[in-house]
């Protein structure tokens, strides 16, 4: 994560052979040339990666991050950035602000900083993500397939009937959000064994509960539509 104190970087940093980064493996920082002497990284900036795999990094201001189609790196900064992976395996990693993380296709890693952050695993394609809330009171979407552990804080875990993923980590302050389809809520149960607990609605497995020795269904809060 950048230095807030450090004074002495430069706004822009390109350390790709081209100066847009369009099909090679990037490194930028920050990009927004901005008026002279006003510093761009206390601004909110957009930054956007190419077709290879980049890494880019926010700084101090709400900054945008679009990692595009390679197997990306996006680091939020110090203020409530946008980091969206789009294609590839990416890993994206908060900062010190309230952020949003959206791994968009591929199995995609997002890492949750010291805010209360919104990690975005739930996509069109099957790739399975791990989301780690980190620090904060976090809020972890999760897709088909995909690991959800929500770190400190008070977490909520939002998931859909086909999620049949993994929830690490689960403390009495979090809660887990069921929304289904129809008019009808699924019936809930559970099975216990040695590793965890597997909760079943309508008697189809929905998730592990990895580390559990049990779980009342009443904590699920079902959402209909």
């Amino acid at each position: 994560m950048p230095d807030p104190a450090n004074t002495g970087e430069p706004a822009r940093t390109d350390e790709t052979d081209t100066d847009a980064p369009t099909g090679g493996d990037d490194s930028v920082a920050d990009i927004d040339p901005g008026p002279a002497f006003d510093d761009p990284r206390d601004r909110p900036n957009l930054v956007l990666g190419g077709s290879g795999g980049d890494e880019l990094k926010g700084y101090m201001g709400d900054d945008t991050l679009i990692g595009g189609t390679g197997d990306d790196r996006l680091i939020a900064g110090d203020g409530d950035d946008v980091l969206l992976g789009d294609g590839g395996a990416d890993t994206l990693e908060g900062g010190w602000g309230d952020d949003l993380l959206i791994g968009g296709d591929g199995a995609d890693l997002l890492q949750g900083g010291w805010g209360d952050d919104v990690l975005h695993g739930r996509d069109a394609d099957a790739g399975f993500d791990y989301l780690n809330g980190g620090a904060g009171d976090d809020v972890l979407i999760g897709g088909a397939g995909d690991n959800l552990n929500g770190g400190g804080g008070a977490d909520l875990f939002d998931i859909e009937r086909d999620f049949d993923g993994t929830i690490d980590d689960l403390e009495p302050q979090d809660r887990i959000q069921l929304s289904y389809t129809g008019d009808t809520p699924p019936a809930l149960s559970t099975q216990t064994c040695a590793e965890g607990v597997t909760l079943y609605a309508d008697n189809e497995r929905l998730a592990f509960f990895r580390g559990l020795t049990e779980l009342d269904v009443g904590r699920i809060e079902l959402h209909a539509g």
